[in-house]
């Protein structure tokens, strides 16, 4: 029982070392090579601040929830969501939907947005009106002017910016859109690129 013990300790890693040495007897959770006792005692911590962007960095998938339409979940974790809701309230994240929706596009929209909700303030506006309108400042720098003082506007161009820079974030939103919406969309960028009507 000890050699079994010992063997599993080595093939899990310093953690579950760690573990057996201070007493930590719960598992590790589906599909995590770390033990809970080991996550619960990192979640009494002060977090990095890194964290809120690790906690939706993602990738995001979209599957059937069951009895509410359409959930969001982290990759490869729909199915442990399924089949232990219980647990995954308990610690939130681990398993449990970011997100419900009644319609699948709407799932898709919140897969799409999560990624660069973190980076929300990374983009802003100063107070002061200069001549051109209010300096638009992300991370320091100065990136344009606004002829109004609105947040909300700015807080919806850094959520552009954001899908953009993601591939697989604006491929989430362009399934969303579906096949009318991507035909009329197609037509414009060949008008906008050059390229005339597509054949």
């Amino acid at each position: 029982m000890a050699r079994t013990q010992e063997t599993t300790a080595r093939g899990a890693g310093t953690t579950m070392d760690a573990g057996a040495g201070s007493g930590c007897t719960g598992g590790p959770p589906a599909g995590n090579a770390f033990t809970s006792d080991f996550l619960d005692r990192l979640l009494e911590r002060d977090q990095p601040a890194t964290a809120a962007q690790a906690a939706v960095a993602g990738p995001w998938e979209v599957e059937a929830a069951g009895g509410y339409g359409w959930g969001v979940y982290r990759q490869g974790e729909a199915g442990a969501a399924h089949g232990g809701r219980e647990a995954g309230r308990e610690r939130a994240g681990r398993g449990e939907p970011a997100g419900l929706f009644e319609e699948r596009e709407d799932a898709l929209l919140l897969a799409a947005a999560l990624p660069g909700s973190a980076r929300g303030g990374a983009l802003h506006l100063r107070p002061e009106r200069g001549p051109d309108g209010y300096p638009l400042v992300d991370g320091g720098r100065d990136v344009g002017r606004l002829a109004w003082f609105d947040t909300h506007l700015v807080a919806t161009l850094g959520a552009f910016r954001a899908l953009v820079a993601c591939p697989r974030c604006l491929a989430l939103v362009l399934e969303a859109a579906g096949h009318d919406a991507l035909e009329q969309a197609g037509r414009i960028v060949a008008r906008r690129t050059g390229g005339g009507e597509p054949s």
